[in-house]
């Protein structure tokens, strides 16, 4: 029963995803054109500072608390009551950080917006142990239903506040609509009463999970400001925004499939201690990532200059070579990914910071010599980088699991020479 379920949530996981990206793909042309450039930026001022503060508000506990059983109430009470001061601290630091903001930004409105937002740090964070405790019981549907249900109550909120003239306030809504529904619903679906106990003793295995899972995410997002920063200086805006477009496509697609496949595999390894049901499963994820992913990235990679000309304009020409390679590359390197949820669900998440901070320093090196080998040098060397995360990930879970390079690479090739053979007669 068990398996059905984690499958049927795993499929509810992969179309709640594919739902979410498509309201995304309604809701910002729409917005853009009810608020006007004042007003949304305005709020996309506010919304970078409580997003970065939300990936450290829970301390990486949301995937490692999913491995403690549950009737150790001791920690589950020190997680919940550790996750509650960590939310009004960060809510309270970004209350106060609005201010300086504010002033640099020249926007005295700013204070406003996110003090409004500052709740949704503290209803992100006591969704927390109830989203570990239902990825514990494999009922990832939950979940899945919540984005749903959220998005769509947030985007109805957002249209009908900026009909009546809200301006920022109706994504403010939006926002503070999407994290009461996820607060509400995780802790009714699965609900704690925690006991007065906080001890960081008790949580001591999971702040150190968490902080590799924290560190690899602030690795990432520092990788990602500068390699933004070095394209714009050399390569000025417009190149800066092709390539940032031909960056955000592949990892809306791929993302879309590969986190609730992470996600089912994470599941099933935290619920089964047989290494041998683990591998069966990780080579059966390969297979169905690899089967929905290639020829995906494949069609949409012949097709890329007509897909940008049609969705973007011409103008966005200069996209096209980049996606094109962002597109296979990105497949690769998340199809290694994979199996780092096994390595999480074994608590070797240092590993896992370990690959983000290697291919991070390959990036930016390839980044700080653009001047010398042009774009396409750089396009050449971002691939290859994601290349080696893809090798760098498949050699440390055949390390970890004793098994052999080739047993994997045997699940991905007739999906991969299947997606070639289409891509040519596309061509």
């Amino acid at each position: 029963m068990s398996n059905r379920r984690l499958a049927f949530g795993t499929l509810a996981m992969g179309a709640a995803n594919f739902l979410k990206i498509g309201i995304q793909l309604v809701m910002l042309p729409l917005m853009a054109r009810l608020l006007g450039p004042s007003e949304y930026g305005l709020y996309s001022l506010a919304m970078p500072i409580i997003m970065f503060i939300m990936m450290l508000a829970d301390g990486g506990l949301g995937a490692s608390l999913a491995r403690e059983p549950e009737d150790n109430t001791d920690v589950w009470s020190s997680a919940f009551w550790a996750l509650l001061i960590s939310g009004f601290v960060m809510a309270g630091a970004v209350c106060a950080s609005s201010y300086f903001l504010a002033a640099a930004a020249h926007e005295a409105r700013l204070p406003a917006i996110m003090i409004a937002l500052s709740p949704c740090l503290i209803m992100f964070v006591i969704s927390v142990p109830g989203v570990a405790r239902l990825t514990r019981r494999a009922r990832l549907e939950v979940g899945a239903i919540c984005d749903v249900v959220g998005n769509v109550a947030g985007a109805g909120c957002a249209i009908a506040l900026a009909v009546h003239g809200a301006g920022a306030w109706s994504l403010v809504a939006q926002t503070t609509v999407i994290y009461f529904i996820r607060a509400l619903v995780f802790n009714i679906a699965a609900p704690m009463l925690p006991r007065l106990h906080l001890s960081l003793r008790d949580l001591t295995p999971h702040l150190m999970i968490g902080g590799a899972i924290i560190g690899s995410k602030l690795v990432d997002t520092a990788d990602k400001s500068i390699e933004n920063a070095i394209i714009g200086r050399n390569f000025g805006a417009g190149r800066l925004g092709a390539f940032s477009i031909a960056n955000q496509i592949p990892a809306f697609l791929c993302g879309s499939v590969s986190n609730a496949l992470w996600a089912a595999l994470y599941t099933q390894t935290i619920r089964t201690t047989d290494e041998e049901e683990v591998l069966r499963n990780y080579r059966n994820m390969i297979r169905v990532m690899a089967l929905l992913l290639f020829p995906m990235a494949a069609l949409a990679a012949a097709e890329g200059q007509q897909l940008i000309a049609l969705l973007l304009g011409n103008r966005w020409g200069a996209t096209s070579p980049m996606l094109e390679v962002f597109l296979i590359t990105t497949t690769l390197s998340s199809t290694g990914i994979l199996g780092q949820a096994i390595l999480v669900a074994r608590g070797k998440a240092s590993v896992l910071f370990r690959i983000t901070a290697e291919t991070a320093a390959m990036r930016v090196l390839v980044v700080c010599a653009s001047p010398w080998i042009g774009m396409e040098g750089l396009i050449a060397g971002l691939a290859a980088a994601a290349i080696y995360t893809c090798w760098r990930s498949f050699a440390s879970i055949c390390r970890a699991m004793r098994i052999s390079m080739a047993s994997i690479v045997e699940q991905m090739k007739w999906p991969a020479l299947s997606s070639s053979i289409d891509r040519k007669s596309v061509v």
